[in-house]
Protein backbone atom coordinates (compact mmCIF):
# COMPACT_ATOMS: atom_id res chain seq x y z
CA UNK A 1 0.00 0.00 0.00
CA UNK A 2 1.08 3.62 -0.70
CA UNK A 3 -0.30 6.92 -1.43
CA UNK A 4 -0.81 5.63 -5.19
CA UNK A 5 -2.96 3.24 -4.67
CA UNK A 6 -4.96 5.11 -1.73
CA UNK A 7 -5.34 7.50 -3.97
CA UNK A 8 -7.26 5.27 -6.66
CA UNK A 9 -9.03 3.52 -4.08
CA UNK A 10 -10.65 7.21 -3.12
CA UNK A 11 -11.14 7.90 -6.64
CA UNK A 12 -12.29 4.71 -7.95
CA UNK A 13 -15.07 4.61 -4.63
CA UNK A 14 -15.60 8.24 -5.69
CA UNK A 15 -17.19 7.14 -8.85
CA UNK A 16 -18.99 4.42 -7.26
CA UNK A 17 -16.47 1.19 -7.53
CA UNK A 18 -15.78 0.15 -4.01
CA UNK A 19 -13.81 -2.62 -5.39
CA UNK A 20 -10.33 -1.29 -4.47
CA UNK A 21 -11.84 -1.02 -1.05
CA UNK A 22 -12.73 -4.19 -0.50
CA UNK A 23 -8.97 -5.42 -1.82
CA UNK A 24 -7.12 -2.36 0.31
CA UNK A 25 -9.28 -2.23 3.69
CA UNK A 26 -8.10 -4.96 6.66
CA UNK A 27 -10.76 -7.36 7.78
CA UNK A 28 -10.09 -5.79 11.12
CA UNK A 29 -9.82 -2.01 9.49
CA UNK A 30 -11.91 0.58 10.89
CA UNK A 31 -11.73 4.53 9.97
CA UNK A 32 -12.33 7.10 12.87
CA UNK A 33 -13.29 11.14 12.66
CA UNK A 34 -11.61 12.99 15.28
CA UNK A 35 -13.77 16.07 14.79
CA UNK A 36 -17.41 16.61 13.62
CA UNK A 37 -17.94 15.64 10.26
CA UNK A 38 -20.49 13.95 7.89
CA UNK A 39 -20.11 10.81 9.61
CA UNK A 40 -23.13 10.00 12.13
CA UNK A 41 -20.96 7.91 13.96
CA UNK A 42 -17.26 8.53 15.26
CA UNK A 43 -16.21 4.75 14.02
CA UNK A 44 -16.89 2.48 11.40
CA UNK A 45 -16.24 -0.86 10.63
CA UNK A 46 -14.61 -2.21 7.01
CA UNK A 47 -18.58 -3.43 6.31
CA UNK A 48 -20.02 -0.17 7.35
CA UNK A 49 -17.23 2.04 5.56
CA UNK A 50 -17.80 -0.15 2.13
CA UNK A 51 -21.32 1.21 2.89
CA UNK A 52 -20.93 4.79 3.22
CA UNK A 53 -18.89 4.70 0.25
CA UNK A 54 -22.02 3.19 -1.46
CA UNK A 55 -24.20 5.82 -0.19
CA UNK A 56 -22.78 9.14 -0.90
CA UNK A 57 -23.32 11.18 -3.70
CA UNK A 58 -20.75 10.94 -5.96
CA UNK A 59 -17.64 13.37 -6.04
CA UNK A 60 -17.47 13.53 -2.45
CA UNK A 61 -13.91 13.84 -1.91
CA UNK A 62 -11.77 16.06 -3.79
CA UNK A 63 -8.40 17.01 -4.57
CA UNK A 64 -6.07 14.28 -2.67
CA UNK A 65 -2.34 15.25 -1.92
CA UNK A 66 0.34 13.62 0.05
CA UNK A 67 1.98 14.94 3.16
CA UNK A 68 3.66 12.27 4.29
CA UNK A 69 4.02 8.34 3.20
CA UNK A 70 6.27 5.40 4.14
CA UNK A 71 5.64 1.46 4.71
CA UNK A 72 3.49 2.05 7.90
CA UNK A 73 1.71 5.21 7.47
CA UNK A 74 0.29 7.73 4.60
CA UNK A 75 -0.72 11.52 6.24
CA UNK A 76 -2.60 13.27 3.40
CA UNK A 77 -5.06 15.99 2.87
CA UNK A 78 -8.67 16.69 0.67
CA UNK A 79 -10.65 19.49 -0.42
CA UNK A 80 -14.37 18.71 0.39
CA UNK A 81 -16.62 19.73 -2.13
CA UNK A 82 -18.53 23.81 -1.57
CA UNK A 83 -21.96 22.05 -1.99
CA UNK A 84 -20.87 20.17 1.64
CA UNK A 85 -19.06 22.63 2.96
CA UNK A 86 -17.41 25.70 1.49
CA UNK A 87 -13.53 25.73 2.60
CA UNK A 88 -13.64 22.63 3.94
CA UNK A 89 -10.29 20.39 3.99
CA UNK A 90 -9.90 16.78 5.67
CA UNK A 91 -6.85 16.04 7.19
CA UNK A 92 -6.39 12.04 7.07
CA UNK A 93 -4.09 9.25 8.52
CA UNK A 94 -3.56 5.67 7.39
CA UNK A 95 -2.38 3.00 9.25
CA UNK A 96 -0.67 0.58 7.05
CA UNK A 97 -0.16 -3.91 8.25
CA UNK A 98 1.20 -5.65 5.31
CA UNK A 99 0.37 -3.93 2.83
CA UNK A 100 -3.07 -3.47 4.01
CA UNK A 101 -4.88 -0.35 5.62
CA UNK A 102 -5.87 -1.46 9.20
CA UNK A 103 -6.89 2.36 10.14
CA UNK A 104 -8.12 5.22 8.97
CA UNK A 105 -8.61 8.63 10.87
CA UNK A 106 -9.48 12.13 9.76
CA UNK A 107 -10.17 15.45 11.16
CA UNK A 108 -12.36 17.98 9.43
CA UNK A 109 -12.35 21.66 9.30
CA UNK A 110 -11.99 24.82 7.43
CA UNK A 111 -8.92 26.02 5.13
CA UNK A 112 -6.65 28.64 6.56
CA UNK A 113 -7.16 31.38 5.07
CA UNK A 114 -4.13 32.56 3.58
CA UNK A 115 -2.03 36.06 5.30
CA UNK A 116 -1.65 39.20 3.20
CA UNK A 117 1.97 41.26 3.32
Amino acid sequence: MNFKKLEAMFETANNGDVSLLKKYLSENFFWRSITQSSLTKNKRDKSETIAWFEEQPRSNIGKITCHFENDKIIVYQHSVPDHVEPDGVILGFVKIEKNEIIEMSHARGKRPLSKKG
